[in-house]
């Protein structure tokens, strides 16, 4: 992520559809969405480069979202969490899935993280399939009541070795193009 980024992911913080699940404050103004970036700069320098990184659509340039790793308590002790959102303009066409797909194996392959946690509301079913396509399983409620989903490193790199599943081309690691560095 870079200050550059603020006002192009400020359209996807600001999209009340695409934040309707999303129980963090996000920034409103251009100059809160540099605030906010900021400190996403911060954590990657200072938490063994896990924070948000910004997502960009391969083929128009566009910035579309945010995906990244960073330090989580879902009320059971730490975990490294996957978080991300995207601009509904690009819903349903496999951005997600590349973008966390590679987010989770570069946490798993480069970072050598023994588990990749996730949370999301309990409507949010479209999160629910996609944490669920990924290898992810169900691992009970975090203290709201939100379900959590689990995978550790050793299912997912036989999961990953079994299927063939390999980096798609043209996109590196999560935090190419724009890391939080």
């Amino acid at each position: 992520m870079r200050l550059d980024d603020a006002e192009a992911l400020l359209a996807v913080y600001g999209d009340v559809e695409t934040m309707q699940h999303l129980n963090s404050e996000l920034p409103a103004t251009v100059g809160e969405a540099r605030e906010w970036v900021q400190t996403k700069v911060a954590l990657y320098d200072s938490d063994d480069q896990l924070s948000l990184w910004t997502v960009v659509h391969t083929e128009s340039g566009q910035i579309v979202g945010d995906v990244g790793l960073q330090h989580e308590d879902y009320g059971s002790g730490p975990v490294v969490g996957l978080g991300g959102r995207g601009n509904r303009q690009f819903w349903r066409q496999g951005l997600g899935f590349e973008a966390a797909n590679a987010t989770i194996d570069a946490g798993f392959r480069q970072l050598e993280l023994p588990v990749v946690g996730a949370e999301t509301r309990p409507e949010n079913l479209p999160a629910q399939a996609l944490l669920t396509k990924l290898g992810m399983q169900p691992a009970g409620t975090n203290t709201e009541g939100w379900p959590v989903y689990l995978i550790n490193r050793e299912d997912w790199l036989t999961r990953t070795s079994q299927a063939g599943v390999t980096r798609p081309p043209g996109l590196g690691p999560p935090s190419a193009p724009h890391p939080a560095a």
